[in-house]
């Protein structure tokens, strides 16, 4: 997977031994569905299971001839899994199938991940079910015939582990889910653009190349975290204090009027000085990033 857009230098750190963790679980928190998952999960099992006899019809190939062996034969629908040779009277795997052989531990990964979001998600196929206990919320009296819509009140303590099925129909719940699944994205997105960044420093200090460190490690962190490591900063602020701030108007009006008070927004004291702060450190870094290391390279190869 990593080969699709570059392979790491002799001596880098390889980002491939983090994607093997971090894109299957970004894709279950996209899937997220432990019905799905299993049967995800069946079909790793009997390529796992049939390793021995499959392998010998597998060709040795990269995920670039895998790739474009797919697209050319999805132009052709009817050759795409009928295509079979045979080499000394084995017969060859198809080339989706192989590549579905070859990824068969990330299918694997990318199953497990997928059951364990989807029972934060509570959706089998879409279902949701009391999997651990009963709902946190009941009717308000005997007139709310239908719990799931209206009437609804909170009588005990939080659902023990992911979302709690009374949202499943409620009339909250697409801004509820959206807004859950959203954070929750730009929290693992900016991690894992931090972590690209941080690998990017090891390289540098290894290679001693102190201009990679001064003029774009530096540069990126500040300008990723005075943006949008701050929103995911007010992201947790305001899930801990139940705050009905609007985040989409604090990050819109810290460009458009960053002097202008926050009123019901501000989410804690200092707040609009630490953006203004945040804000002049971006903009510094934006030129920081993208000027001084071209012409000083320019420089040293003209010396």
């Amino acid at each position: 997977m990593r080969t699709f857009r570059s392979i790491a230098r002799y001596q880098e750190a390889n980002p491939a031994v983090y994607t093997v963790v971090t894109f299957p679980f970004l894709f279950a928190v996209m899937f997220g569905d432990w019905g799905h998952g299993i049967c995800l999960l069946l079909g790793a099992l009997v390529l796992i299971a049939r390793e021995s006899r499959l392998s010998t019809q597998a060709c040795a190939r990269t995920y670039h001839d895998y790739l474009l062996e797919w697209l050319s034969e999805a132009l052709t629908l009817t050759q795409q899994l009928s295509e079979r040779g045979n080499q000394n009277g084995i017969d060859k795997l198809g080339s989706f199938m192989e590549m579905l052989f070859g990824g068969r531990y990330v299918l694997l990964l990318m199953s497990l991940f997928s059951i364990y979001c989807g029972l934060i998600y509570n959706e089998f196929f879409s279902v949701p079910f009391h999997i651990f206990g009963g709902s946190a919320y009941k009717c308000r009296d005997a007139t709310c015939s239908d719990a799931h819509s209206a009437g609804l009140i909170k009588f005990r303590d939080p659902y023990p582990f992911g979302v709690d099925p009374s949202w499943r129909g409620s009339r909250s719940e697409l801004p509820f889910l959206n807004s859950l699944k959203m954070k929750m994205s730009i929290l693992l997105g900016v991690a894992q653009m931090n972590l690209g960044i941080i690998l990017s420093y090891f390289n540098a200090r290894f290679f001693h190349s102190s201009l990679d460190i001064r003029y774009q490690f530096v540069p990126q962190m500040i300008f990723l975290n005075s943006l949008f490591g701050y929103l995911s900063l007010l992201i947790i602020i305001k899930w801990c204090i139940g705050s009905q701030a609007d985040l989409y108007h604090v990050m819109i009006y810290m460009f458009l009027s960053p002097t202008d008070d926050l009123g019901e927004n501000e989410l804690f004291w200092g707040q609009r000085p630490l953006q203004i702060v945040l804000l002049l450190l971006a903009l510094v870094a934006v030129p920081w990033m993208l000027f001084p290391k071209p012409f000083i390279l320019k420089k040293l190869h003209s010396e």
